[in-house]
């Protein structure tokens, strides 16, 4: 007997059993469940609860997060973010540097701030120099600070000049005060004159005062 659409009743009802198992096979989860019975649930941490249905991985992250587990960013990552493939941070809290912040700065780092690759300081502590500022500053500069780069002072304390402020200002120098650069006397004490101030005033010359310049009396004792 030909039946109606060329089906017989036993093909008919091998179609009609089969299908039920066709959609279940082809059916989605959820959001935020995978398995081949949705019955497992996707991480916290995937985005929008986003994973993949056969194995669960997270096709994405929320902000703080990276990898296919969507595992936390490390500790010295800034504002807790990091690259959501590597986990690498994209810049570091205050006192860590390398690609995951897992490195301390050195400890004389002005503000516990070095550079993100290298780990350098970028300014050193006052008293400190150099690239991880471990050396000290000469012990003649105004408020312990020198050029990190090159150990000068910045200013010298009083009495001292030179790059270094290793050399005392001439004996003479009013207060004790002289050019950092070249030594020279910024004003002289009584009774002297000249650029160190080694040279006597005229013995006429009022309050024994002149001219550092030139020597000559700005007041004149009249004998």
């Amino acid at each position: 007997m030909v039946w109606a659409c060329g089906l017989s009743p036993r093909s008919m009802s091998w179609s009609l059993l089969a299908r039920p198992l066709l959609l279940k096979s082809g059916r989605q989860c959820i959001i935020g469940s995978y398995g081949s019975f949705c019955n497992q649930s996707c991480s916290v941490n995937c985005k929008n609860s986003v994973c993949d249905k056969s194995n669960g991985r997270c096709t994405d992250c929320n902000g703080g997060y990276y990898g296919s587990a969507c595992t936390p960013c490390p500790v010295g990552c800034s504002s807790g973010e990091c690259d959501n493939t590597s986990g690498q941070c994209v810049q570091c809290d205050d006192g860590f540097y390398d690609s995951f912040c897992n490195q301390s700065c050195p400890v004389n780092c002005k503000n516990n701030v070095c550079n993100m690759v290298n780990g350098q300081c970028t300014e050193c502590k006052a008293g400190y120099h150099g690239s991880t500022c471990t050396q000290t500053c000469p012990t003649n500069c105004k408020d312990n600070i020198c050029i990190q780069d090159n150990r000068f002072c910045t200013e010298c304390a009083v009495g001292y000049h030179g790059d270094q402020c290793d050399m005392n200002c001439p004996f003479n120098c009013k207060d004790k005060f002289c050019n950092q650069t070249n030594g020279r006397c910024i004003g002289c004490g009584p009774d002297y004159h000249g650029s160190d101030c080694s040279l006597n005033c005229p013995d006429n010359c009022k309050g024994h005062a002149c001219i550092q310049e030139n020597g000559r009396c700005i007041g004149i004792v009249w004998k």
